[in-house]
């Protein structure tokens, strides 16, 4: 809009100034030029002043929203935590605080001593899950991918660049670790003992899950990571 505004009616009106202002001075109708230059000039104040008046309105609709945008963005940071946390069979015992009505202090909350206990036990508890805690992951990691397309689909456009790329890493570590499962559902979470010792390439599958379950591991961490660094940017 802004672009299209400079493009198609400021720099013609500039141009009719200067025109009007050099002609002012090359034939005798110097009166003319002169009124019409600033007749140019007024209309250009003017279409300034609409758009700084339409600006400030559409400021203040937005000032109404930007609450509302604030709020899904933290509930998706909180999604994106304790998605993990459920997976790994964790209670709520370790949070710090609980009320009645989900507000934002418990939110935060929930965030802060999720993400402290889970960035610390996170490889231990990967390590330890059977696969009904995997098809858990795998739904909250779905969901999590779910959330984030809605908000960018819904704020994009409104959203801090910097929390719009944690947005968007959080949904790219999700569909990494959800990639890794949909291939190897059927090795994560499976007792290493229950494993078949070769595949084809002759590679034991117990090194295949230990290898994969590293760069759980890493995707895990990094998207909790993510998760609080939107909490902090906010």
């Amino acid at each position: 809009m802004k672009n299209q505004l400079f493009r198609y009616l400021v720099i013609p009106l500039l141009l009719g100034v200067i025109i009007s202002f050099v002609f002012a001075f090359i034939f005798p109708w110097q009166g003319f030029f002169v009124s019409l230059s600033t007749t140019f000039i007024g209309i250009l104040l003017t279409v300034f002043y609409v758009d700084w008046i339409l600006r400030e309105n559409e400021k203040k609709l937005w000032e109404n929203v930007q609450n509302r945008v604030y709020k899904n963005i933290i509930r998706f940071a909180n999604i994106s935590i304790n998605g993990f946390r459920t997976a790994f069979n964790i209670g709520p015992d370790i949070y710090e605080y609980i009320d009645y009505d989900l507000s934002d202090k418990m939110i935060k909350s929930m965030i802060i001593s999720s993400n402290a206990w889970l960035l610390k036990f996170a490889p231990q508890k990967i390590l330890e899950m059977n696969q009904s805690d995997w098809i858990i992951l795998s739904k909250n990691l779905n969901s999590i991918w779910e959330e984030a397309d809605r908000i960018i689909n819904l704020y994009g456009g409104r959203i801090n660049p910097e929390i719009f790329t944690l947005i968007v890493d959080i949904q790219d570590k999700a569909f990494s670790i959800l990639s890794i499962y949909t291939a190897l559902h059927d090795i994560l979470g499976v007792p290493d003992e229950r494993l078949p010792v070769y595949i084809n390439s002759k590679i034991p599958l117990i090194d295949v899950k230990r290898h994969y379950n590293k760069i759980i591991i890493n995707d895990t961490q990094m998207l909790l990571s993510f998760a609080m660094a939107i909490f902090v940017d906010l």
